[in-house]
């Protein structure tokens, strides 16, 4: 159960340092707005909605290898379900999409330093120049896990990267904290992250792009869980305003000040690829998930270079 005071005392830290991230202790999770251009965000089966599936996306498979998925108790979830996955009991049993490391035939499979993509391709109004976005995640150690926003004329590209919403790294297992028997990992849930286009798509391609770093018995699990994924376009009169990528690292929330470049560039095919992230020179305040925020933050990007491939 979580400590009765904790969430409200971060959300209003959270609030008064200007940082979009929500602490998220426990599961139940609000319903996503009904503009949504997202779907299946949470996740779901399409043949038995009270079961993980990646309906509506596409999993861009390396060898046959991709995101997975995931369901229990420990996901976030806007409604309870009943699933064998949490002793069909009426919990609230969340599905997200998963990378990290897995057991198959008992055999542990790990894949570091390989990029996984899982997309989904959005028609929308080319007027709108407003672009909203939120989602949840969890993660242990892991290279790099972002949400890229490519815009095209038509379905099919060409794409061109226009927007970094949230870009996550982390080179050591967080800390224990807060969640007693969910293995001390929060969940966390970004607040409306919004941007101004110069002009808008008729298409948009959301990519999720993750990869994580070998793992090793002294630095523990790896990998990302993702849910609750919101993308919306609108009308707007703002000028145009790109706005700056949240930067999620060690596991520091970085906002405002910096102007880290995107950790992507696109490609022809609308697959990224990985330059060298500057180091902001003005780092913004910053939050350490249950505890006080530093008096004096510093924030240092990951080297999105990533290692050698390994096959088990």
């Amino acid at each position: 159960m979580k400590k009765p005071g904790i969430a409200a005392m971060l959300i209003l830290i959270s609030a008064l340092l200007f940082i979009p991230i929500i602490p998220a202790w426990a599961y139940p999770a609000p319903p996503l707005p009904d503009d949504n251009l997202i779907v299946n965000p949470w996740f779901r089966s399409a043949e038995d909605p009270h079961k993980a599936g990646l309906d509506g996306w596409t999993n861009e498979l390396t060898d046959g290898v991709g995101w997975g998925i995931s369901q229990k108790v420990d996901n976030p979830s806007p409604e309870i379900l009943v699933s064998g996955d949490c002793g069909f009991e009426p919990v609230y049993c969340g599905t997200g999409a998963r990378w990290a490391e897995e057991r198959l035939d008992g055999e542990k499979m790990t894949y570091p330093g390989l990029d996984v993509y899982l997309h989904q391709v959005i028609a929308t109004d080319p007027a709108h120049q407003r672009l909203n976005f939120s989602m949840h995640w969890v993660n242990h150690r892991i290279d790099v896990a972002e949400v890229l926003v490519f815009g095209s004329q038509g379905s099919n590209g060409p794409w061109e990267l226009v927007w970094l919403p949230i870009t996550i790294s982390q080179d050591e297992n967080p800390p224990p904290c807060c969640v007693p028997g969910h293995n001390d990992l929060p969940w966390f849930e970004t607040s409306m992250l919004s941007t101004t286009l110069a002009v808008g798509y008729p298409y948009y391609k959301l990519v999720l792009h993750a990869r994580y770093p070998a793992p090793d018995r002294e630095s523990g699990n790896v990998g990302v869980k993702i849910t609750g994924v919101y993308f919306s376009s609108g009308l707007t009169n703002d000028a145009t305003s790109l706005s700056t990528p949240v930067v999620v690292y060690n596991p520091t929330i970085v906002s405002g000040g910096s102007t880290p470049e995107p950790t992507a560039t696109p490609t022809d095919s609308g697959r990224p690829t990985q330059p060298p992230l500057p180091t902001p020179t003005q780092p913004g305040p910053t939050a350490t998930p249950g505890r006080i925020p530093p008096g004096d933050p510093t924030s240092t990007p990951v080297d999105p270079t990533p290692p050698p491939r390994i096959r088990p």
